[in-house]
């Protein structure tokens, strides 16, 4: 029978059309050298957002790849990422400016990806900004005070008038505080900036912006160590160090012990940073450094073991002789503060999506985000004491007389600052606000004895409350 050269030429791209679907159906596939990349499910969300802008998060999968790259247009200061990327999935951040304008803005996210000698460019998603509303203002009245349930007695009702505070307005989202004499250091991560503000008058004392002295990309911690301000820049690993007194600039540490920071602690003569490489779209497990408050020099990197290995460190807090780390993946972590060693993990009631971490008089508080609790811990014996049910607990405070905590209404786009009193077992509300879209940046807290500083990243603004009842 004569061969039908057609029927051959069909059936052999039937079997080539197969493998493909073979290889797509595995959910990690061995590549051939020089498969070309392939992109699926490229989306952002949300796609609108209020008019402060704020946090998207960016969602693809991708097969074949060696590097991803992720623009948008119109440019914005904060809009560009390149990160190494092969075969899986990757959800990366972007942060959207205000939109001060009164017309809707519109952004494009475009998405690269390059494999071996080829690249791909997939459809742009859009997101798009609400205009900005008239009027301002620099006092502040928000929030009546609410009722709550202490898990150590009989509902409490209280009723408190409503709060005033002064606001100052900062550089594009702000995300840490600290106190550091008599002013207020405010670190903005997309204004590239640090604001410093005075504790009495409110009023701006000095600004040190982004440029080649003082090497800023998205400040996003801040520390205080033996006269030098030291702060931790997620977008490009680094360590800055600047004079506190003059805000000259000393030194910038870069290197594999720093990888996108997003918390930093002093304990006596060192420095501890939080490194999670997933913020900025990496990949590889987080750890934590340890280095020399004077002079920078790296001490020691943790190690990752089976009785600990860190997924997500947010928040660090020192007890003197040790240091507490939470880990969003559950767990609260003890390490020596000299030496780096790992000590413990708490023990008893274990939090659900441990956020934040906060010790006061030989107690640590965790914000437990799955179980909507704040759970209290002996820091000595490291046991469970008791829980304060608070929804959706994210950043906290405590100086012993009170608990702030910085949260939200359910899963939703009212964000709260919360007191609870320890000596009146009372849970109040001092601030509410609408942050467009609930995200995992939260608002930074300054509890500085009577008064409370709140950094507001949607509306690139700080204020002061006072604690008083």
């Amino acid at each position: 029978m004569p061969l039908d050269r057609g029927l051959l030429h069909r059936s052999r791209l039937l079997a080539i059309f197969a493998v493909i679907l073979t290889s797509v159906a595995v959910s990690t596939p061995v590549l051939a050298s020089g498969a070309p990349p392939i992109v699926r499910n490229f989306h952002v969300a949300p796609a609108a957002l209020p008019a402060p802008g704020g946090n998207v998060q960016v969602a693809f999968s991708v097969l074949n790849a060696r590097s991803c790259t992720i623009m948008v247009t119109p440019s914005t200061s904060h809009d560009s990422k390149r990160f190494t990327c092969t075969s899986g999935n990757y959800h990366p951040s972007l942060i959207i400016p205000a939109n001060t304008t009164s017309v809707l803005v519109t952004y494009e996210v475009h998405l690269r990806i390059t494999g071996v000698g080829r690249s791909i460019v997939a459809s742009p998603v859009k997101i798009s900004v609400a205009p900005q509303s008239s009027g301002s203002t620099t006092t502040s009245s928000v929030g009546e005070s609410t009722t709550t349930t202490s898990t150590l007695g009989a509902t409490t009702t209280s009723t408190y008038p409503k709060v005033r505070g002064n606001t100052v307005p900062v550089a594009a989202d702000p995300d840490a505080i600290i106190k550091i004499g008599g002013n207020i250091w405010v670190a903005s991560c997309k204004g590239n900036e640090l604001t410093v503000i005075n504790d009495s008058t409110k009023q701006i004392v000095n600004e040190y912006g982004s440029n080649l002295n003082y090497q800023l990309d998205c400040p996003d911690a801040l520390a205080f160590a033996d006269g030098y301000v030291w702060i931790a820049n997620q977008a490009n690993s680094s360590l800055v160090q600047l004079n506190a007194s003059t805000g000259a600039w000393k030194q910038t540490q870069t290197g594999s012990y720093i990888l996108s920071p997003d918390a930093i602690a002093v304990s006596g003569a060192n420095i501890w940073v939080a490194n999670n490489p997933s913020n900025s779209g990496g990949i590889g497990s987080s750890f934590l450094s340890e280095f020399n408050a004077t002079n920078g020099s790296n001490l020691y990197i943790t190690k990752n073991t089976i009785s600990q290995s860190l997924s997500s460190p947010t928040c660090i807090a020192v007890t003197g002789p040790n240091i507490w780390v939470s880990d969003s993946g559950d767990l609260v972590y003890e390490y020596n503060a000299t030496t780096g060693k790992y000590l413990r993990s708490l023990s008893g009631v274990r939090p659900q999506g441990s956020y934040c971490v906060s010790y006061y008089g030989g107690h640590i508080w965790v914000s437990s985000v799955g179980n909507s609790e704040v759970l209290e811990y002996n820091a000595t014996t490291g046991g469970y004491v008791r829980e304060l049910p608070i929804a959706n607990p994210k950043q906290i405070l405590s100086n012993g007389r009170d608990l702030v905590v910085v949260g939200s209404i359910g899963i939703s786009n009212i964000g709260t600052v919360q007191e609870y009193s320890f000596s009146k077992g009372r849970l109040r509300t001092i601030l509410k606000v609408n942050i467009g879209y609930y995200s995992r940046v939260g608002m930074a807290i300054l509890n500085d004895g009577g008064n409370l500083w709140i950094v507001n990243p949607w509306r690139n603004t700080v204020t002061r409350y006072s604690l008083s009842h």
